[in-house]
């Protein structure tokens, strides 16, 4: 049994099994093959590619680079760069769901109180995570993910169990809801932080919304990281200019990657320091990024606030997104191409409720109100 009762406490384990488990580590060792190879072949690409234009000569000079065009070699390494920086973290995330599906295993155990998840890899015990139900303002099945995920009061998110089939998340899910006894209505979660966002400050009737400092740091490193790989293949392309990469495609490829290493650069420092905000109130929505010198104001008149889900492909995995129906400018979207629906629906009622105007859902599966067992109010 996967899930068995001692005394007040109940254990589960949540792993792979029968054939499952081996289709997934047949796919994760297949995949792999075909990445270590891919992964080689870019390095040493790579490493040759910079090896040969970091020499002061002519670009005719160079060995095995001629007969490509001056802006397509010097190029190249930042397809290359960026390419490794994609599919070598998903190479390593594969590998570990490897190891998973091969040794690993998800140990949950409850009660009315709270919930503690550990993982183990082999006899390895990791990851060690313990949630109390009275922290928790929802729970709810992540769709297309397979995992069942908790939103704490401070508006982050956590993942309850990831491991397992269908049917055990559902299991775990009702007997969480019935001890949580968490409220269901809109209201309820409206009044909440949405996830992964923090709220700056509330006075006059004005509500100051932007990114958990956690998420910020997340997309701060990740356009720091772009904006390096940029500055490094600007390098190159400097480097050549002094010799005799310097006709008009070479010149204008030039501006072009330096106008990005710029934009990306500045990007990374609003998120670097949280400069970019919303500030929401009555019918009033306002988008602020913050300069150097001053800050830039997009004010909308809000008449009322859609959720939408749009199919993705043909499997059936959907993506949502939320807009803003300005009465000048149409819709504007505030979040797009989001795999959580209820993220997108908690800051859908929550920016409602701030700004006092409608909130509607089109065509989103399953809606808040509908949960999978019926349970009252917090006691």
């Amino acid at each position: 049994m996967w899930l068995q009762k001692e005394g007040e406490t109940w254990r589960a384990r949540l792993a792979p099994g029968g054939w499952s488990r081996l289709f997934l580590a047949g796919f994760c060792g297949f995949w792999l093959m075909g990445w270590v190879v891919g992964e080689v072949l870019a390095i040493q690409i790579l490493a040759t590619f910079v090896g040969e234009l970091s020499r002061s000569v002519p670009l005719s000079q160079l060995r095995g680079l001629t007969g490509q065009g001056d802006v397509g070699v010097t190029l190249t390494p930042l397809f290359l760069s960026f390419w490794l920086a994609l599919w070598t973290p998903a190479g390593f995330a594969v590998a570990f769901g490897l190891f998973a599906a091969l040794a690993g295993a998800e140990h949950l155990s409850f009660d009315r109180r709270g919930v503690e998840r550990a993982s183990r890899l082999g006899p390895f015990r990791f990851g060690v995570q313990r949630v109390a139900f009275a922290d928790l303002v929802d729970l709810y099945p992540l769709q297309g993910v397979g995992a069942v995920v908790g939103l704490l009061r401070t508006g982050r998110k956590v993942t309850l169990a990831s491991a397992g089939t269908k049917d055990q998340h559902t299991e775990l899910l009702r007997w969480w809801r019935e001890f949580s006894r968490l409220p269901l209505e809109d209201a309820a979660l409206a009044s909440h932080v949405p996830m992964n966002r923090e709220v700056v400050s509330e006075r006059a009737g004005r509500t100051v919304l932007r990114k958990a400092a956690r998420v910020r740091r997340i997309a701060a490193w990740a356009w720091w990281v772009t904006a390096g790989l940029l500055a490094f293949n600007l390098g190159i392309l400097l480097w050549r200019r002094l010799f005799g990469a310097d006709g008009v495609i070479e010149t204008l490829a030039t501006l072009g990657l330096a106008a990005l290493t710029w934009l990306t650069a500045r990007q990374a420092w609003r998120e670097s320091w949280g400069l970019q905000w919303w500030e929401v109130g009555p019918e009033r929505f306002v988008r602020v990024t913050q300069g150097r010198f001053s800050s830039r104001r997009q004010a909308h008149r809000v008449r009322r606030l859609v959720v939408t889900a749009q199919r993705d492909d043909e499997d059936g995995d959907h993506s949502w997104a939320l807009w803003l129906h300005d009465e000048q400018d149409g819709k504007v979207a505030l979040i797009r191409g989001s795999k959580d629906a209820r993220e997108v629906e908690h800051l859908g009622l929550w920016l409602a409720q701030r700004t006092r105007v409608s909130f509607e859902r089109e065509a989103l599966s399953p809606p808040l109100a509908e949960p999978a067992v019926a349970t009252g109010r917090r006691r």
